[in-house]
């Protein structure tokens, strides 16, 4: 196909200089020849290179992807981390209130607990009816929680009567994230060519932690100009650019689309090729304890370990 080139009789050097990392390395150029190794990879051939695709520009949804990723990781890191805990501590009654730090972690708990509750379902319902209505699905909830979350900010209640309203508006932002992480790094994968996956993932990674690193440092900056005071009138502004950010995150939502998804070769499903012949081998990794990991097991391993993370850093981080 256009996206795939085989180099072959390269000395190991010249491996290495057309390696990711290296100077050499460009994996936007049309004319580049990679020679990737995975011995891991089911696709990779006898002499174990595997076939690298060469971009032919990049794909629509990994531009809007990465765009949106990055607004993500600056409005999250904005308003939803040490800001708001900050707002519902001194909402609840600060330290003097002994229930403060419950309410506080029920308004926290309430946005994994709602992520959780709606990803499996909505993953279920991106692969029976494709992933970017949901990702429009997720978007205008998205905007309705945040909407949520600025009536909640600007409303005259007392927390103990506006709890109820905190959990809510956090909750549905949650339902929003757990309809959008999933479909939309399933459709992220679907537009990068195979054999570039780990470098596009990978930026895919840096573009959230960069702009997260960015968010405090707008923070500091609002709270030179409001005041250093940690007070509600202080925190309030700092919360509104946060939420304002996620406007534009919900607008880049419903630009991914999967007839921009590529078609793989093999993808066909009118070819009526012998299934046989088709199916991959289920490879085995040696794991450092000595037992062994099957590829099929992994997908269960990724979510033990996100699983476990989630629950010690909600135990620790926002407190």
């Amino acid at each position: 196909t256009g996206y795939q080139r085989r180099v072959r009789g390269r000395s190991a050097s010249d491996m290495v200089l057309s390696a990711p990392g290296s100077p050499t390395f460009n994996p936007l150029k049309p004319d580049s020849e990679h020679v990737l190794f995975d011995p891991l990879d089911p696709d990779a051939s006898e002499d174990g290179a595997t076939e690298a695709p060469i971009a032919e520009g990049v794909n629509r949804n990994v531009l809007v992807c990465l765009a949106m990723v990055g607004l993500m990781g600056l409005a999250e890191s904005v308003w939803g981390g040490t800001v708001l805990v900050a707002y519902l501590q001194i909402l609840a009654g600060g330290k003097e209130a002994s229930d403060a730090n419950t309410k506080v972690g029920g308004v926290e708990g309430a946005q994994g607990l709602a992520m959780l509750i709606s990803a499996l379902p909505m993953g279920w319902v991106a692969d029976r009816y494709g992933r970017s209505p949901v990702l429009r699905v997720a978007s205008l909830v998205l905007l309705l929680g945040t909407g949520g979350v600025v009536y909640a900010l600007y409303t005259t209640l007392d927390f103990s009567d506006s709890y109820w309203l905190w959990i809510a508006a956090i909750s549905v932002i949650g339902l929003s994230d757990g309809a959008c992480f999933g479909p939309a790094q399933a459709l992220f994968a679907d537009s990068v060519p195979q054999g570039n996956r780990s470098y596009w993932y990978t930026l895919l990674n840096a573009m959230y932690l960069v702009p997260s690193m960015m968010g405090p440092v707008i923070a500091i900056v609002m709270f030179h100009f409001y005041g250093d005071d940690w007070t509600l009138s202080t925190l309030k502004p700092v919360c509104l650019v946060g939420l304002a950010l996620e406007i534009p995150v919900a607008l880049l939502l419903t630009q991914m689309d999967d007839k921009h998804a590529l078609k793989e070769p093999g993808d066909d499903s009118d070819d009526k090729g012998d299934d046989d012949k088709d199916l991959k081998p289920v490879l085995e990794v040696k794991c450092c304890c000595g037992t062994s990991m099957t590829t099929k097991s992994l997908p269960y391993v990724l979510f033990a370990t996100d699983l476990i993370t989630a629950v010690g850093s909600g135990m620790t981080i926002k407190y």
